[in-house]
């Protein structure tokens, strides 16, 4: 999707009508908005975002709540109670279709004072296929449309804005739900929500709940279930409310943190701390390991702690003086066909009670269903494998053993480090307090984080158990026909789940490795960094990390959690643009699939550069017009010089944004000069 043209009435800074047209040209697929800070380049970007979604962001110069819509001109010039329209029209090229939007509010002046007050707005929708545009439509299906086209939880990534993305606490928190819109993966997700994930409402439990109970034992089992779905509903709760917590805390962390590096006298030490941090880590890690090896390996244990007592249970049989026991192929089954019979193979005659009849009753008892040394020989074959795994499980577990002291040495060793560290740090800037909030938000994070790991735990257990009931209820239910028909409607919804889940997991499970592998390469790209990378990892967050080459010549990796701005501009960058740049690609792969629902987006960026470096700022625009179908930037002067955007850009395109010294209002014009 393509961006054809913008149309401004007396939108804030835009007095009358204002339009900007936009290159949809597949080779020079750049526009460009010149002009000074406070001229009113991020009035065009929040025309965009209020013709779509009907509102404005926070820029740096007011709130979005706060924001006059009416141009202040137009607002100066009405007599009390006057009305005027505020408009914004919005063009769209999707392939052979063109979409318009378009918003309209109407304002009044509130008496004689300088506000104006809305009171009416709607959005209307129109295509034009084939030369003729459609009749005007409104109501919800067109916000609807607007959603479908743009999702607005995806507005900060193709309209982006760059004081907003460089601040941490605005960043999208949800980036997870945001790549699976972006690459069409969503509608499986939705259809897994209302078939199955929906708890109480789903399709699944809806049908359920639509058999009739003939009995107290399936009222009691829907009760169960019942209470399980509802205790999973209370856990989903705690995790929502202990992730935000857990959130907050980490912004905390992340201040403190600041603040200490922040002290020149003390940046030496906090390298030192990170280091002795990471080393713990990595101890702590590999402690955990060894553990649960030796834990594993006990699993097996009996072999090696039995082996002993099996050598004697041996002896004792290879000992043993029973008579007549180790005769070649006698079972108690020949002593009682002798018996039976009353006469000896050898023809001798056995009566009851003769002393031949009671040594065969004694014979029998003693008789086993093989003989004994072959039963013997099993037994010691079975006792020289089991000692030789013994064996090796006592050598395997002493090594573990050594290798988790040696780590916990290590660990202790960095413990002692942390803590001399910080007393040091403490006495020479005298943050004692700043340190002790900083480990107690580091202590309740780690809390909620953990209180989310038993949630998520809870809810498997809870999900297992109201399988396991749902099992008993369907095998209990009375087959009667509507019955039957239910079972099959919940047998067809269970297996569309099923195959939803199969697709969904083999879309979305590369996504992450083929994200990181473009982010990777753009950074390097756009930065110019081999030191660097930004990565998100499985947690769905963005981290940035240092490479590092030991002595052993080996490459190893730290998270730097302490941005500078410059590096959150660049980890946030980079995200954005991989994201749709991957995005791009799946849509050209996928572009004969009737149901590609792939999003590929325009990119609006309202101020990128402007506290970059020329150089970075070169390296990142030679990428951009590659990343994206379309590109639209508002930017300063000295940066459009810094770009070297010119070859991907026509003249035609090219705008300035002027406005007179003592004018409330701004206008657009083509520059002359591109």
């Amino acid at each position: 999707m393509k961006f054809r043209q913008i149309k401004m009435t007396n939108f804030m800074r835009y007095k009358g009508e204002n339009k900007l047209l936009f290159s949809t040209d597949p080779e020079k697929n750049v526009t460009v908005v010149l002009g000074n800070n406070t001229f009113g380049k991020t009035t065009i970007a929040q025309a965009f975002r209020w013709g779509l979604y009907g509102n404005v962001i926070d820029t740096q110069y007011t709130k979005g709540k706060d924001t006059n819509l009416l141009n202040n001109e137009i607002l100066a010039q009405m007599g009390p109670n006057d009305r005027k329209l505020v408009s914004v029209e919005i063009q769209i090229e999707d392939g052979q279709v063109v979409h318009e939007f378009v918003r309209k509010a109407e304002f009044i002046r509130k008496g004689f004072g300088y506000t104006s007050k809305q009171i009416s707005e709607k959005l209307l929708y129109r295509t034009r296929e084939d030369g003729a545009w459609s009749d005007y439509r409104e109501g919800e299906e067109v916000q609807d449309r607007v959603q479908l086209m743009f999702p607005r939880e995806l507005s900060s990534y193709f309209l982006f804005d760059g004081e907003r993305w460089n601040n941490e606490a605005d960043k999208t928190k949800d980036i997870k739900d945001a790549i699976n819109t972006i690459m069409g993966i969503s509608p499986l997700s939705y259809m897994k929500y209302h078939l199955k994930d929906r708890r109480g409402k789903s399709v699944i439990r809806l049908i359920r709940n639509s058999f009739v109970a003939e009995s107290e034992s399936e009222m009691e089992l829907n009760r169960k279930i019942n209470d399980y779905e509802a205790k999973i509903v209370r856990e989903e709760e705690k995790i929502r409310e202990s992730k935000e917590l857990a959130e907050n805390r980490a912004k905390k962390v992340a201040e403190s943190e600041e603040i200490l590096r922040n002290n020149k006298k003390t940046e030496d030490m906090l390298q030192d701390l990170k280091r002795e941090e990471h080393n713990m880590e990595r101890s702590n890690r590999l402690m955990e390991n060894y553990y649960k090896d030796i834990v594993n390996g006990f699993s097996d244990s009996y072999k090696y702690f039995s082996a002993s007592l099996l050598e004697q249970v041996v002896t004792m049989l290879k000992n043993s003086p029973i008579e007549g026991s180790q005769i070649p192929d006698l079972t108690g089954a020949t002593i009682d066909y002798l018996l039976e019979m009353g006469q000896c193979l050898c023809g001798h005659p056995i009566e009851p009670d003769s002393p031949e009849y009671k040594k065969l009753e004694e014979l029998k008892k003693v008789i086993y269903p093989e003989s004994i040394a072959t039963f013997v020989n099993s037994f010691q074959g079975m006792l020289e494998t089991w000692r030789g795994e013994g064996k090796k499980l006592y050598d395997e577990i002493l090594e573990k053993a050594d290798l988790y002291e040696g780590e916990k040495q290590t660990r202790d060793d960095s413990q002692e480090e942390i803590d001399r560290i910080n007393k040091k740090i403490d006495r020479t800037i005298n943050f004692e307090q700043e340190r002790r909030k900083m480990e107690s938000n580091r202590v309740a994070e780690r809390q909620e984080r953990e209180k989310i790991r038993i949630g998520n735990i809870n809810i498997e257990g809870y999900k297992e158990e109201i399988k396991k009931l749902e099992q008993k209820l369907d095998e209990s239910r009375v087959h009667t026909e509507q019955n039957l028909k239910r079972q099959r409607m919940v047998a067809y919804a269970e297996a569309l789940y099923d195959r939803a889940e199969a697709e969904y997991q083999k879309r979305q499970s590369p996504l992450l490795g083929e994200l990181n592998e473009l982010m990777k390469r753009n950074f390097s790209l756009m930065f110019n960094e081999q030191e660097k990378e930004a990565a998100l990892e499985e947690d769905y967050k963005l981290h940035l990390y240092y490479k590092r080459i030991g002595q052993d010549g080996q490459t190893s990796r730290y998270e730097e959690k302490v941005l500078s701005e410059g590096e959150q501009i660049a980890r946030n960058f980079v995200f954005i643009v991989s994201i749709l740049e991957l995005a791009k690609q799946k849509k050209e792969e996928a572009r004969e699939v009737e149901d590609n629902y792939v999003l590929n987006l325009p990119l609006v960026l309202d101020g990128p550069f402007s506290k970059l470096s020329d150089d970075n700022i070169g390296l990142i625009a030679k990428v951009l017009p590659t990343v994206s179908e379309q590109v639209i930037i508002f930017m300063l002067d000295k940066d459009w010089e810094a770009t070297n955007l010119s070859q991907y850009t026509d003249a035609t395109y090219t705008y300035r944004v002027t406005k007179e010294q003592d004018a409330n209002s701004s206008s657009i014009e083509r520059c002359k000069e591109a």
